[in-house]
């Protein structure tokens, strides 16, 4: 095969704090026997804190076919769906900046892939070479066949053969995107994930003696315990996520730190335990010294050390698979940097509106600025005489976009149901007309439902700034969150019907409920379900009702790099004892057709009602004490009768946010 029938293969390379070993790595990539127009290296460097980045650019000066991406991946799972993505050959080498290769290791990584059509990935074995003492022991332990998994290369089976995982592979591209890349909530144990979905999609992962990389182990003992306390959780999350992945050689570790916890505690009572912890104990210990004492080529001085290095790597093991156990899941949600095919997402805008031209022609001046433009942009106006000015002049600044003015009646959950039918786009995002939208808004709103190919994601919300989550004295906080009223920064909704608001989360975060003023759902959604059009005129807690349902059916998710400036214009909005009539009445609905299961839940409905009415009584007048009795006079009605109140507000009010209302 001549030069130019050759694949383009791209090594990519994560970095971060490798400044000693990225010059090392890098000589050894370029010098490859291997045609220099059919090799393309990136280097992804994420937050270093040493000289990694200059080093890298270096080579990038002197050599065109080097790249260097600077990311802000938090892990080296981000780091190579960031590299991927760069990739433009069909093979992709995933080489470490702290391991090197030899002359014909691109050549091989070709071979084994033309010898194995059906493999998705091939590696080999992965080396230490230690330069000081605790290196070399680092080193030792990590490849012993005692050593956490039996090492690695352990199987010593001289042929190329399929395996379950192989470190640092080399992919086909194709088989990347057909998986959707590396899983970045997997910060440890992310090739085992990857390669078992590539396994279960049909493709094979091949060990092939011939590929080696060689690196240089942890410096320290500590350092290699804390790396196996690491490896140890990042097992427990890929188990958690692939049940049918646990072998029991995953376990052992970790069954080994329970039995001697176990028999230690026993000891304490039971006499027989402590001499069954001591046989365990010494058992193992054996073990290990017979095992260390029996390492090849190993000093003396490495043979003493080798016994304490292998037992602190099961030891942490274990512990870390305990430790994650024994967590729950966090609702924090990463930022998936791992999907490397995003297909466009169309973007639909509706905005309703009511007798507030002056704001909406700021909420559209904002659209306007947008560094991703929506395909349409529908507004639903309920006022009497619905004015065009603004909106033809948006649609002259933005002749690639449809621009409609809608006149409908009054209800803000019938403007946003007309919305919803009136607009074409796959996303459909709801803004109140008292927002103005950061640049990046629009954007950073179609790239969370592009980044979930498995469509799970059925709304998204962006983040308020300023953060309006109000500053509450100690004590109400307190009270708050014993009678399960409203409190913030969780984004849930309480068995007692009240939610835990989230405004301006600092991570893309799940939640259950979403803010009206700034929510875009999937045409799916909007297919499935509609806004409760009972709740009239102001309509309080529609979006609350709404994004709860689709909560049940599908995810929920914030995402900071969606800003938005909610101006809360005093315009149009109930008084205070209209205001808390509707706010408990509406509440009871929600909580009535959504929340209450059985008589626990009522009794946490009925004592929140109590705690709430506590802290109107601090001050009658000012926080709605008259619109409050009205309210629950509406409820007892609607218990007794089932019959909904003609209207809790004796003027209709205009289609508007329910910030926290």
């Amino acid at each position: 095969m001549n030069a130019e029938q050759q694949p383009l293969v791209s090594v990519v390379v994560p970095a971060r704090d490798e400044e000693q070993t990225l010059d090392l790595c890098l000589a050894s990539i370029m010098a490859q026997h291997w045609p220099g127009d059919r090799l393309q290296v990136v280097v992804v460097e994420n937050g270093s804190r040493d000289r990694t980045r200059a080093v890298a650019e270096a080579w990038a000066a002197r050599d065109a076919r080097v790249a260097v991406i600077v990311s802000r991946a938090a892990n080296h799972a981000e780091a190579m769906n960031t590299g991927i993505r760069a990739a433009r050959g069909e093979i992709v080498v995933r080489v470490d900046a702290h391991s090197y290769v030899d002359r014909d290791y691109v050549a091989e990584v070709v071979a084994a892939l033309d010898r194995h059509p059906q493999a998705a990935a091939v590696g080999g074995a992965f080396l230490p070479v230690g330069e000081t003492l605790c290196e070399r022991v680092a080193g030792l332990a990590r490849s012993s066949r005692i050593g956490v998994g039996g090492g690695y290369g352990a199987d010593r089976v001289s042929h190329d053969h399929p395996v379950r995982s192989v470190q640092c592979a080399a992919y086909r591209r194709e088989a990347l995107l057909a998986v959707g890349g590396f899983d970045p909530a997997m910060a440890y144990g992310e090739d085992e994930e990857l390669h078992w979905r590539l396994r279960q999609r049909g493709f094979q992962v091949i060990l092939c003696p011939a590929l080696r990389q060689l690196y240089r182990p942890r410096g320290s003992l500590l350092g290699l315990w804390r790396q196996y306390w690491n490896y140890g959780r990042g097992r427990m999350r890929v188990l958690r996520k692939h049940a049918d992945f646990l072998a029991p050689r995953h376990l052992a570790p970790s069954a080994l730190v329970v039995a001697l916890a176990g028999l230690a505690a026993a000891g304490t009572v039971v006499p027989a335990a402590r001499t069954a912890l001591a046989v365990v104990a010494g058992a193992w210990v054996a073990a290990v010294v017979a095992a260390a004492f029996a390492a090849r080529g190993a000093e003396w001085r490495e043979r003493l050390l080798l016994p304490l290095a292998v037992a602190g790597m099961h030891l942490a093991y274990g512990l870390g698979m305990l430790r994650t156990l024994a967590s729950r899941p966090s609702r924090r949600v990463r930022e998936p940097s791992h999907v490397l095919y995003r297909p466009r997402t169309t973007l639909s805008v509706v905005i309703c509106t009511r007798d507030r031209p002056a704001l909406l022609a700021t909420c559209l001046e904002s659209l306007r600025r947008q560094s991703r433009s929506p395909e349409e942009i529908v507004i639903i106006d309920a006022s009497a005489t619905p004015s065009r000015g603004a909106t033809d002049r948006l649609a002259l600044n933005m002749p690639g976009c449809h621009v409609a003015l809608i006149g409908s009646p009054a209800g803000l959950p019938r403007q946003r149901n007309f919305g919803a039918r009136a607009t074409t786009g796959g996303v459909v995002v709801y803004l109140d007309d008292d927002v103005v939208l950061e640049p990046g808004y629009l954007a950073a709103v179609a790239r969370t439902f592009e980044d979930d190919c498995t469509g799970r994601i059925g709304g998204v919300g962006g983040a308020q700034v300023p953060d309006p989550t109000p500053r509450e004295p100690f004590l109400r906080r307190a009270a708050c969150r014993l009678f399960l009223l409203d409190t913030y920064g969780r984004g849930i909704v309480k068995r007692s019907g009240r939610p835990d608001h989230a405004f301006s989360p600092r991570s893309r975060m799940e939640v259950e409920c979403l803010s009206g003023c700034n929510m875009a759902y999937r045409r799916e959604v909007l297919d499935a379900l509609s806004f409760d059009e009972r709740l009239d005129g102001y309509a309080l807690g529609e979006d609350l009702q709404f994004s709860y349902r689709v909560s049940r059916r599908w995810k929920l998710v914030l995402t900071p790099e969606a800003r938005l400036d909610h101006r809360h214009a005093g315009g149009g909005r109930p008084s205070r004892n209209e205001h808390q009539a509707m706010a408990v009445f509406n509440r009871y609905l929600f909580f009535r057709e959504h929340l209450a299961r059985g008589p626990v839940d009522w009794m946490l409905y009925v004592w929140s009602s109590i705690g709430g009415m506590l802290l109107i009584l601090r001050d009658p007048t000012a926080r709605g004490f008259r619109g409050t009795l009205a309210g629950y006079r509406a409820v007892l009605r609607h218990l007794r009768r089932h019959q909904l109140p003609a209207r809790l507000c004796s003027q209709p009010m205009l289609a508007d946010d329910s910030h926290a209302r």
